[in-house]
């Protein structure tokens, strides 16, 4: 009975480390992702002149709330052409919480491509999931004159090209608190 037990664990085991992918939190190597806007950069594709910033994500409390509680109203993450990420984090009773990072030149170089291809072919113009619960996201860009420019805006649960950009914010910022 032992023999079969610890057989069975170890198959399990075996199974287990074959079917795994890459540990929780570990950031994949851009070359490994098959996101079709997707390609590496670069160094000097990115404008050196542009110092502003390149994305802005941004997420929402939508769930039920008490005036009453310091609850998390939302976050904000701005990354910059230099790879800075700054996270703005608002509750509703609390000050706002600041926090700054550096992304690595394959996190920076993936941001870059995603508002590229956003810019050039729009593909969430049409885009909506239909849901009314939990955090909802927005993301966005400043064009040339400053002005703010919505990507898409509503829930990500179904959308792996919005998705992989949350995993980067939430490599960098593994303590989101939602």
């Amino acid at each position: 009975m032992k023999k079969v037990i610890s057989m069975i664990l170890a198959t399990v085991m075996v199974i287990g480390l074959v079917s795994c992918k890459k540990a929780p939190g570990h950031r994949s190597s851009r070359k490994d992702n098959a996101f079709s806007w997707m390609k590496i950069i670069e160094n000097d594709e990115i404008p050196d002149d542009y110092e502003g910033i390149i994305l802005t994500v941004r997420e929402s409390n939508w769930g039920e709330v008490c005036s009453t509680e310091d609850y998390w109203v939302s976050s904000s993450y701005d990354i910059y052409n230099d790879g800075t990420i700054i996270e703005t984090v608002n509750y509703n009773l609390s000050d706002p919480v600041v926090t700054e990072r550096t992304l690595s030149r394959d996190d920076l170089g993936t941001v870059y491509d995603f508002r590229q291809w956003c810019i050039n072919d729009e593909p969430f113009a049409d885009y909506h999931e239909d849901a009314c619960d939990g955090v909802c996201r927005s993301f966005g860009y400043y064009d040339e004159n400053d002005e703010y420019v919505s990507i898409y805006s509503g829930y990500t649960y179904g959308n792996s090209d919005l998705t992989e950009i949350q995993d980067i914010v939430y490599f960098y910022f593994p303590s989101i608190d939602q």
